[in-house]
């Protein structure tokens, strides 16, 4: 989240990759590689990571 903020998005794509390898489960790290994505001007790699949150937070809400 730091690296993003100072603007080093490379750094902080390679940060939520690992952090996603770990768990890709992780809605927040979705969102924030697919803004770092777009940030990068990789606008079709943003879609589908911004889809992937889509995806997690409807099967979070079914849940309830």
């Amino acid at each position: 989240h730091a690296l993003r903020k100072l603007k080093c998005y490379t750094d902080a794509l390679g940060v939520y990759e690992r952090l996603l390898a770990l768990n890709p489960n992780l809605e927040h790290a979705w969102m924030h590689k697919a803004e770092v994505l777009k940030q990068l001007g990789r606008s079709k790699e943003a879609q589908q990571a911004y889809a992937t949150v889509r995806r997690l937070a409807q099967r979070r809400w079914r849940g309830w």
